[in-house]
């Protein structure tokens, strides 16, 4: 199957009447014929991570429109985008406390400690907590490992996307998305889609019964916090 060369760790039985569909899996190699022209990112073994989690287990999906990019330079003293394949996670953000610009990430932190805390402060003061010990939070990517763990599905609605270039495969990955989010919807019948902002509404639209939708704003708005979309799933132990 096509799928294998996109992922480093086993895939769960809950994904394989979708990878074994002969139509999924020969749009599958279309797909990687036409990325694979070019540089893309995240690496390849990250492209469907998302194939490790149980998805009869499954909660919610948070869905984000297309890999985030983070940077780091390589020997040659040039930036090599890289992104981990989950939505709205930067790859080079290994701690809440270091300076970064993604305003998406930092309103997270901020809602997170909003529905652990009832309290709107300044990133700083969050920090600062962390750095104290007050707030208790796993730093961010085992964060994101323990979200989840616990039934949380990290999709994008593109999964690869060109070096600098917005929405650039996009055109290869709707037909093939579509029909995997009418998968995670027939296949668990209680699993609801966090959807943040209008474009992640337009996507899932007609796909996604509303009764299955947790709205709120896109997370780079400041309002996201004071909307606090986790309250909505307490059954996940966000923080």
């Amino acid at each position: 199957m096509t799928y294998e060369s996109f992922i480093n760790a086993p895939v769960h039985p809950s994904w394989a009447p979708f990878l074994e569909n002969k139509e999924n899996d020969e749009m599958l190699a279309q797909i990687k014929a036409e990325i694979e022209k070019a540089p893309y990112y995240p690496a390849s073994q990250n492209v469907m991570r998302f194939l490790s989690c149980d998805l009869n287990a499954a909660k919610y999906v948070i869905l984000g429109m297309e890999p985030y990019p983070s940077f780091y330079i390589n020997e040659a003293g040039k930036e090599i985008p890289v992104a981990t394949g989950r939505s709205f996670e930067v790859a080079n953000v290994s701690d809440w406390r270091q300076k970064y610009k993604q305003s998406s990430l930092r309103n997270i932190l901020k809602t997170l400690y909003y529905d652990k805390t009832g309290k709107i402060v300044a990133l700083e003061q969050i920090r600062d907590e962390i750095r104290s010990g007050n707030f208790g939070i796993a730093q961010p990517h085992e964060w994101f490992d323990r979200v989840e763990a616990q039934g949380v599905i990290f999709l994008n609605a593109v999964l690869t996307v060109k070096p600098d270039q917005v929405d650039s495969h996009r055109k290869y990955w709707d037909k093939y998305m579509d029909r995997l989010m009418v998968y995670i919807i027939q296949t668990n019948s209680n699993i609801k889609f966090f959807l943040w902002g209008d474009k992640a509404r337009s996507r899932v639209a007609g796909i996604v019964p509303d009764d299955r939708c947790i709205i709120s704003c896109h997370p780079r708005l400041p309002q996201f916090v004071s909307q606090n979309c986790f309250a909505k799933a307490a059954d996940i132990a966000w923080v």
